[in-house]
């Protein structure tokens, strides 16, 4: 059931699983969503919002989109009874409403618009703007940092990283890709957790694999972010796509990318076959 929602949109909210019984002329069905809570945005220029068919209390948090980068932060919802208002700010008027880490409660993300202003631009256009911008810009620059809040967001409140558009243009190129591997690895303070739990999450959660990073952006990236760093943290940087290429059983992988030679092997039909089924 969980691979098959990674085969949509995360932030598509009418997403479900259905899983039918049947016995006879006797036939059961059961949509499974998977988040607990959706949220009713029907007053969101009012800058308000509520959940979704629902009286429980969840501890609501908006995060700043198209804002300022210094501005990117979780901002506590307060509660109105039975809605929920968003603060006043003059950070931006487009937020993505969250909720606490929670083993039961789990609101699903959705983006709210507190002003009525359609910016012309549609999401795949965005994407692709962003993708760009990170292409032509440097670790030090506000794209890149940008990048790095969202994550960790996402990593702390353990939501999809396809919440935020900034990290889906991360699968759009193998160079922008093997770039954030490293630069989002060398800012994480427990490495293995990264590797085990973070990278597998997002690769399932974009579509898409870091080991399909052609083998001359890696070189490039681990360059690039060996002069961020310094050659002291080389060491480290090599762990990091190390450990990664032995969590999927790919060792031989990471000693091409090293540069060592591969005795490479034919492969049949049979092998195609093999895989496809």
């Amino acid at each position: 059931i969980v691979r098959l929602f990674y085969l949509a949109d995360a932030m598509v909210h009418t997403n479900t699983v259905t899983l039918e019984l049947s016995e006879g002329r006797i036939r059961k069905r059961y949509k499974i969503s998977g988040f607990s809570h959706m949220l009713d945005v029907a007053e969101q220029q009012e800058s308000r919002v509520s959940l979704l068919n629902s009286n429980d209390k969840l501890e609501l948090f908006a995060v700043p989109v198209n804002c300022a980068t210094e501005n990117i932060e979780v901002i506590p919802l307060m509660e109105n009874g039975e809605s929920y208002s968003i603060p006043e700010t003059n950070i931006s008027n487009q937020f993505i409403i969250i909720s606490s880490k929670n083993e039961v409660h789990k609101l699903m993300p959705r983006f709210v618009n507190t002003f009525d202003l359609d910016s012309g631009i549609d999401k795949m256009e965005r994407i692709d703007n962003y993708h760009l911008e990170l292409s032509k810009n440097s670790f030090k620059d506000d794209p890149w940092i940008q990048v790095l809040k969202y994550f960790n967001i996402c990593v702390q409140y353990e939501i999809p990283f396809s919440t935020f558009d900034q990290l889906r243009a991360l699968s759009r190129s193998s160079g922008v890709a093997s770039r954030a591997f490293f630069y989002l690895g060398t800012n994480q303070s427990n490495s293995i957790e990264y590797i085990q739990k973070a990278i597998p999450e997002i690769e399932k959660d974009l579509g898409f694999c870091f080991h399909w990073v052609a083998k001359f952006d890696w070189g490039k990236s681990i360059n690039e972010i060996t002069e961020l760093f310094g050659f002291e943290y080389q060491e480290k940087i090599f762990d990091l796509i190390s450990s990664y290429m032995g969590e999927i059983g790919l060792q031989k992988l990471f000693k091409f990318v090293g540069g060592a030679t591969i005795d490479s092997e034919a492969v049949t039909q049979r092998d195609i076959i093999d895989l496809r089924s």
